[in-house]
């Protein structure tokens, strides 16, 4: 039986990403586990739930103002494994992170299952918060133009650097 990979190495972004997974894999660990969470995340956590930590991306997409990641307490990657009190809880924190800070508009993706269908990182299932411009910020200041500016900053698309 193939063992299960816990990272996917070609769909990190920036070296500093791949040289800490590569360490983790080393290891034999799951930096988002909340076990190594600390020692392996350098953004604080911005809150702890039942079942959510709320953090900063160490590694934010291009294009984005704000994006958080929530971090599941159990280490699974697919959506049919959360529990029900979970799902709230998810939608309940992003919902107060949005009045505190005034958010008026963002974009939450979720990655389950296999990575090479998702273009994930990490076997973790973890939610992106993202907080891009305005449609009108795009057009005025970037050099990309819309549509794809827009969707790089809606969507947090990954550009490998």
């Amino acid at each position: 039986m193939t063992e299960k990979k816990i990272m996917e190495m070609i769909h990190a972004r920036v070296d500093a990403q791949r040289k800490k997974m590569e360490e983790c894999i080393r290891l034999g660990i799951c930096p988002l586990c909340w076990e190594n969470l600390a020692k392996w995340h350098n953004a604080p956590i911005l809150r702890y739930g039942d079942f959510w930590a709320i953090t900063a991306n160490d590694h934010p997409y291009e294009g984005t103002k704000i994006h958080l990641l929530a971090i599941y307490k159990h280490h699974i990657n697919s959506i049919d494994q959360v529990e029900v009190a979970a799902e709230n809880e998810l939608f309940r924190l992003f919902s107060l992170f949005c009045k505190k800070n005034k958010i008026v508009g963002a974009s939450i993706l979720m990655r389950t299952g296999e990575m090479n269908y998702t273009g994930a990182t990490l076997a973790h299932l973890h939610a992106h918060f993202i907080s891009g411009v305005s449609r009108e910020e795009v057009e005025k200041f970037s050099e990309i133009k819309y549509p794809n500016s827009f969707i790089i900053s809606v969507l947090g698309y990954k550009i490998p650097k």
